[in-house]
């Protein structure tokens, strides 16, 4: 059982990655203007702000400034990179859980 959910849990937090990822990637080449003015965000970055520029990056999503690009596709992968987030932290609430449980059983 222990297992199963770290599994999941690893597989939540790769996805996680993948999304981030791509909506960077999206952002340097389709709104090079955008990914400048939001300091360059790159999560693999060696600098010591990313973090912050991260942080830059999520507070850009949650807030939707992104519809005012008026691109549909875009929009529809930054709503999607929303809902992922607020799964992910669903689950990882469970996943905790889960592991408390098994621990003080």
């Amino acid at each position: 059982m222990e297992f199963v959910i770290f599994f999941s849990f690893a597989m939540v937090v790769f996805f996680n990655f993948f999304l981030h990822y791509r909506l960077q990637k999206t952002l340097k080449t389709k709104f090079p203007e955008v990914w400048l003015r939001l300091g360059q965000p790159d999560q693999f970055s060696p600098s010591q702000d990313v973090i912050f520029k991260q942080s830059i990056l999520r507070n850009y999503i949650k807030e939707k400034d992104y519809l005012a690009l008026n691109d549909p596709e875009f929009s529809k992968q930054c709503d999607f990179l929303r809902l992922f987030n607020k799964i992910s932290v669903v689950l990882l609430i469970a996943y905790f859980v889960s592991i408390y449980l098994l621990v003080i059983n």
